[in-house]
C-alpha cells in the first residue's frame, strides 16, 4: 500500500506543477460562457477540479485527513467558507440581493482558489520536488516576460478582461502607449505577479553574493538570476503600475530587514529614487497622480451642449500616460464630461481614482450596510471593487472579514515560526515568501488581487508548497 501511495504522491506533485504552468501561461480564454454573467468557466477550472478530486482521494485513503483537520490554517479556511455559505443563503433568501446561480458560482470560485494552498501541504515536498517547483516557476517567469516583450515589439496577441467585451476572449493587439499584460488578464495582474517573483529573485541574489567569487556554478546561477531580475523589472516598468511599484519597494525593504541587511536598504532606496527620476510612463503617472488627485491642478472641460453633459466616463480602456495639453472643446476624447481634465493622460489618472472613490467603494459600502454581519453575498458588488478588504465587508460582512483576517494572521504566524527556526538558504527563501505575501496584501488595498484567478492561484500554490517543504524538512531534521 505504501508503494502505491508513494507513486500516487508523485503523480499529485506533477499535477501541482501542471496547474502552476497552466494558470500562468494559458491565456484567459472562456471555455463555457455563463448566462447573465461576465465571468466564464475556463479550462483551468477543470484541471483544478481534477487535481482537487485526486487529492481528496489521496487524503481519504492515506489517512492524511486526520492531520489536515487539525491544521489551524485549514480550520480557518473552513470557517471562512462556512461564513460564505451562510452569507450566500442570507443574500439569496432573506435580503434577496443576488441570484442563486451568480452567488454559487462566485462562492465556488473563491473555494477553488483558496483550496490550492492545501495541495502542497498534503503531500511530502522533499528537496527534489521543491527544487522542481522553483525551477518550473522561474521558467514560467521567463516565458511570461518574453511574451510581454513580444506584445510590445513583435505584435503578440493580448487577451484581457478589462471590460465586458474583451472578457469574452477577444484577441487584441497593443498600440503604442498601451501597457503590456503578457499572459495575464490585465497589466495590474502582471505587475503583482512580477512583484512576487522579483522579491524571490532579490532574496536569492543577496544569498549568493558571498559565494560568487568562490564557486563557478553559483556565479553562473547568480548571473542568471540577475538577468531574470533585470528582465522582470523592465517588463514591470512597462506595466506602469503605481501601487505595485510601492508594494515592491516596501517588500524589498521588509525583505532586507528580515535578512538583517540594513546597509542594502539605503542602496535600495537610492535605486528606487533613481528609477522614479528616470523618464517613463511610471514616473509620468506618479506625477499626474500628485497633480490631478492630490493638488487638483488641471484645466477642466466645460460642456457646450446637453449631449456633452450626459457623457459617461466609466468603463474606458487604459489610455497612454503621456499627452499634450488640449484646448477646451477641441479634439477631446469622445466621453469626457464636464469637470474632467482636458488632457487625455490626466483623464486616465483622474478616472482611475474617481471610479474607485465615487463608484466602486461607495457601492461596496452600501452593500455592507444592507447586512453588516453577513454582507450582501458574493457577486453583490459586481466585478470590481479595487479593495479586497472592502469587498470582503460588502460580500460576507464583518464575520467573513474577520475570519479571512484570522486566516492571513495564521499564515504569517506559521511562516515566522519556520523563519525563526531556519538558517542559510531556507531563511532567505522564507523571508522572500513573507515579503511577497506582505506586498500582495499591500496591493489588495487598491486591487482585487485575492479574486484575480491567476495571481491568487499562484499565491496559494506557492504558500502550500512552501509549508509542505518546511514541514517535511523540519520533520527530517527532528528524525536526525
Amino acid at each position: 500500500m505504501h508503494k502505491y501511495l508513494s507513486k500516487f504522491e508523485e503523480f499529485l506533485f506533477w499535477l501541482i506543477l501542471s496547474v502552476l504552468v497552466f494558470v500562468l501561461l494559458y491565456q484567459k480564454f472562456p471555455f463555457i460562457e455563463l448566462p447573465r454573467m461576465v465571468v466564464s468557466v475556463r479550462l483551468e477550472d477543470f484541471l483544478i477540479l481534477f487535481t482537487v478530486l485526486s487529492f481528496s482521494f489521496y487524503i481519504f485513503f492515506s489517512g492524511k485527513w486526520k492531520d489536515l483537520i487539525k491544521n489551524r490554517i485549514f480550520q480557518a479556511a473552513v470557517l471562512f467558507w462556512l461564513v460564505g455559505i451562510v452569507s450566500s443563503y442570507s443574500a439569496i433568501s432573506l435580503i434577496q440581493t443576488v441570484s442563486f446561480s451568480a452567488v454559487v458560482f462566485h462562492f465556488l470560485r473563491r473555494v477553488e482558489l483558496l483550496i490550492l494552498v492545501f495541495l502542497g501541504m498534503t503531500i511530502p515536498i522533499n528537496k527534489r520536488r521543491f527544487t522542481l517547483f522553483l525551477l518550473t516557476l522561474f521558467i514560467s517567469l521567463f516565458i511570461v516576460n518574453f511574451y510581454a516583450v513580444g506584445q510590445l515589439y513583435f505584435h503578440f496577441p493580448s487577451i484581457s478582461t478589462i471590460n465586458t467585451e474583451l472578457s469574452k476572449g477577444k484577441i487584441v493587439y497593443l498600440v503604442p502607449g498601451q501597457r503590456v499584460n503578457s499572459t495575464f488578464a490585465g497589466h495590474y495582474d502582471l505587475a503583482v505577479f512580477l512583484v512576487m517573483m522579483m522579491l524571490l529573485l532579490v532574496s536569492f541574489v543577496v544569498y549568493l553574493l558571498p559565494f560568487v567569487r568562490k564557486d563557478k556554478i553559483k556565479f553562473f546561477v547568480f548571473l542568471l538570476l540577475i538577468f531574470a531580475l533585470g528582465l522582470s523589472f523592465y517588463v514591470f516598468m512597462l506595466t506602469a503600475a503605481r501601487l505595485s511599484f510601492i508594494a515592491l519597494f516596501l517588500g524589498v525593504v521588509f525583505l532586507l530587514l528580515l535578512l538583517n541587511k540594513k546597509k542594502l536598504i539605503l542602496f535600495s532606496v537610492l535605486i528606487f529614487l533613481a528609477i522614479l527620476a528616470y523618464p517613463s510612463q511610471l514616473r509620468d503617472r506618479f506625477l499626474l497622480t500628485i497633480k490631478v488627485n492630490i493638488s487638483k491642478e488641471w484645466i477642466s472641460f466645460s460642456a457646450v451642449n446637453k449631449e456633452q453633459e450626459k457623457r459617461s466616463q466609466l468603463n474606458i480602456p487604459t489610455l497612454p500616460s503621456s499627452g499634450k495639453r488640449l484646448d477646451v472643446g477641441e479634439n477631446l476624447p469622445a466621453d469626457v464630461v464636464p469637470g474632467e481634465p482636458v488632457n487625455i493622460a490626466e483623464v486616465a489618472v483622474y478616472r482611475s481614482f474617481e471610479i474607485r472613490t465615487k463608484v466602486e467603494w461607495p457601492r461596496a459600502w452600501r452593500a455592507f450596510l444592507r447586512n453588516p454581519f453577513l454582507g450582501s453575498g458574493y457577486s453583490s458588488v459586481e466585478l470590481a471593487t479595487d479593495n479586497d478588504f472592502l469587498r470582503l465587508l460588502a460580500e460576507v460582512g464583518i464575520l467573513g472579514f474577520f475570519t479571512f483576517v484570522i486566516l492571513i494572521y495564521l499564515i504569517f504566524k506559521r511562516l515566522f515560526y519556520f523563519w525563526k527556526k531556519s538558517s542559510g538558504f531556507l531563511r532567505y527563501y522564507i523571508s522572500a515568501v513573507i515579503a511577497l505575501f506582505f506586498a500582495f496584501i499591500i496591493n489588495s488595498f487598491l486591487i482585487d488581487v485575492f479574486e484575480a484567478s491567476k495571481i491568487a492561484s499562484l499565491l496559494w500554490l506557492l504558500l502550500g508548497v512552501t509549508f509542505g517543504y518546511l514541514d517535511y524538512n523540519f520533520r527530517a531534521v527532528k528524525r536526525i
